[in-house]
């Protein structure tokens, strides 16, 4: 930011840009051939360039046109902020545990989700991507299976619409994990995952059951519906993550659990937005979204 605001200031000191910049011109084609025009192709098209090859605070001082695309790309990313924050804004004045001010119930703010979740071995994978609409650090997030609570992710920053890949448990890391943790998924037959975000939470004690932490939820379960006690169902239909009389109806076991691309939003998510396919068949580190378009 200290780099944009002395670009900046450099250029509202400048005088005699407008009149350089907006002085009639052709095309660049055209203003080849008139030697001496001004033309506003030409200056902002070698301005751009001149900006591409690094910032230099001695050329933008002299060269009006590479001052005023260094403006221009100020101004560029102070909008984009500014759309982001208006996105945001709903969340930071007034939290809620439908749209909180740091973690959980779908929200805007933290809003990670988990896009596939597939076994292989002795290993689970998850795929997480970033809806947050910023760039968002993943430390502080950690995995639950409604029993046990995983360490928590790395101090990863993950870009705005950026997918990574999860490995919990195993010895070694697969080549197809972006990041391993310790952490082991109990059971593969009936069981559930839960995504929380504790970067607000001292202490060792980690509220599984508070609504308000959790991100995102998946439940999977081969066992008929009277069977079933999922501890952390509940929690997730409060989030509105997760239809309360919905499941996944087969075992995680050599599976993956892909999420639909319309449903990345994770708001009341049924389980006919996941598509189970054999793990062979997983398409780890591509959201649906981003997957190319069938012909």
């Amino acid at each position: 930011m200290k780099r944009w605001l002395m670009v900046l200031a450099l250029g509202l000191m400048a005088t005699g840009v407008s009149a350089q910049s907006l002085e009639l011109g052709g095309q660049p084609g055209e203003n080849v051939g008139r030697p001496g025009v001004r033309a506003p192709g030409l200056l902002v098209e070698s301005g751009i360039v001149r900006f591409n090859q690094g910032f230099d605070a001695q050329a933008a001082e002299n060269d009006p046109d590479l001052r005023l695309e260094i403006i221009n790309e100020f101004f560029r990313n102070v909008f984009a902020q500014l759309n982001v924050l208006i996105q945001l804004l709903p969340g930071l004045i007034n939290p809620d545990p439908g749209n909180p001010g740091d973690g959980g119930g779908g929200g805007l703010i933290d809003q990670i989700v988990m896009t596939e979740v597939a076994h292989d071995g002795n290993v689970v994978f998850v795929e997480l991507l970033n809806l947050t609409g910023i760039q968002t650090r993943l430390n502080g997030f950690r995995f639950s299976d409604g029993d046990a609570v995983s360490p928590s992710l790395p101090q990863i920053e993950l870009d705005r619409d950026d997918s990574i890949v999860v490995q919990l448990g195993g010895d070694t890391q697969s080549p197809i994990a972006d990041f391993i943790i310790g952490f082991r998924v109990q059971s593969l037959q009936t069981g559930e995952l839960g995504l929380y975000s504790f970067r607000s939470v001292t202490g060792d004690t980690f509220p599984i059951e508070n609504a308000d932490f959790m991100v995102d939820y998946l439940q999977w379960n081969n066992d008929p519906m009277d069977d079933r006690n999922p501890p952390l169902e509940a929690v997730a239909a409060q989030a509105n993550l997760w239809t309360t009389v919905d499941t996944i109806p087969t075992s995680l076991t050599s599976n993956s659990f892909r999420l639909a691309a319309n449903a990345e939003r994770r708001q009341g998510t049924r389980s006919n937005d996941i598509t189970v396919v054999p793990f062979a068949e997983n398409t780890l580190g591509t959201p649906e979204s981003q997957l190319p378009a069938q012909p």
